[in-house]
């Protein structure tokens, strides 16, 4: 880890060590450093939750790979070197690792088909979800999230970021094309780091959308978060390709009907408790939309089934499986 996550609470776990790394992530500088920590600890395996294995390192390795987003969209990487080195990584690393972890079979699948990878090596292990999404948010609390951000009414909550591929611009048609006699009230927000790269704010003006959709920013407080998925009428993923697709499942745990995507792995994590859309057919979005902001017995049910399915994706079930991994890839030659 780099310098500045040592402090970082979050590793403070019984057994566990820190050391930093003063590297920046995905560079031959990182290359050289891991592999020499990794000599200097004297490890009998790393796991490696990325693609920035350390190639020359001869210790049992184990990777996760998320996403192979790039393949399908080279655009998703800015620099021209981070794709090259990234498409590289993704052919070399199951090659070198003992096991591969992915976290959604559609990954799985990309990996073995577009980049080489042995099927019997790759595992898929689906992530968990974190269960302060599923611990009610007090009311008070509930009131102040929403003064916060201007919320008086009904919204649309989406989560992620804005580039290309999470379409998040189906949604702002199908704000422009709401009824305003009926659903006058009801707001998008936008939950995500804002990209320079992404001139949200101009996309409003031109679309005179700029009162019916609010950019909250990148929201950092937990708390705050679930309150934001736990008042919202209905939570819209329109991606078109996710290696997992965290915030479905963190919103179907909240108890937020869900409306997504039937692209990539995000039917894997949806499954029958949410309403799985073409990412391309502005229409039924809206069609989808109109019909729970109008039905509450449609939410309810939508909500149960959401939450029902969040409990099955436990983090204690993904450790577990992966220390499995571990044991497989020190016995296997």
């Amino acid at each position: 880890m780099l310098p500045h996550q040592v402090a970082d609470p979050r590793w403070d776990f019984p057994g566990v060590e820190r050391r930093s790394l003063d590297a920046r992530p995905l560079s031959p500088q990182e290359q050289l450093k891991v592999v020499g920590a990794v000599k200097d600890a004297g490890l009998d395996l790393l796991h490696v939750p990325h693609l920035n294995a350390p190639l020359l390192s001869r210790v049992s390795l184990v990777a996760t790979i998320h996403d192979l987003i790039p393949f399908h969209y080279p655009e998703a990487i800015a620099a021209r070197f981070g794709g090259a080195y990234f498409h590289a990584m993704a052919r070399l690393v199951p090659r070198l690792a003992r096991r591969v972890l992915t976290v959604s079979e559609h990954t799985r699948q990309d990996l073995i088909t577009l980049a080489g990878a042995r099927p019997e090596k790759v595992e898929t292990i689906p992530l968990g979800v974190e269960t302060r999404f599923a611990e009610a948010v007090a009311p008070d609390a509930r009131r102040r999230v929403r003064d916060r951000y201007q919320l008086s009414g009904r919204y649309l909550l989406y989560a992620g970021q804005w580039k290309g591929y999470k379409n998040v611009d189906l949604l702002l048609a199908v704000m422009e094309q709401l009824d305003p006699a009926r659903f006058g009230d009801v707001k998008l927000v936008l939950v995500g780091k804002e990209d320079p790269r992404v001139p949200m704010r101009e996309r409003l003006a031109a679309r005179n959308l700029s009162d019916r959709v609010v950019l909250t920013g990148f929201v950092a407080d937990d708390a705050d978060l679930a309150a934001l998925y736990q008042e919202a009428t209905a939570f819209v993923f329109p991606s078109r390709y996710e290696g997992f697709g965290l915030p479905p499942l963190e919103a179907m745990a909240a108890g937020v009907p869900v409306i997504a995507s039937d692209r990539a792995s995000i039917p894997e994590v949806v499954g029958p408790a949410g309403l799985l859309l073409s990412p391309d057919r502005v229409l039924e979005w809206q069609r989808a939309i109109e019909s729970l902001c109008e039905d509450q017995g449609r939410r309810e049910a939508l909500a149960a089934l959401g939450r029902e399915r969040a409990h099955t994706f436990q983090w204690d079930v993904t450790a577990a499986r992966t220390v499995e991994a571990y044991h497989q890839a020190l016995t296997t030659s």
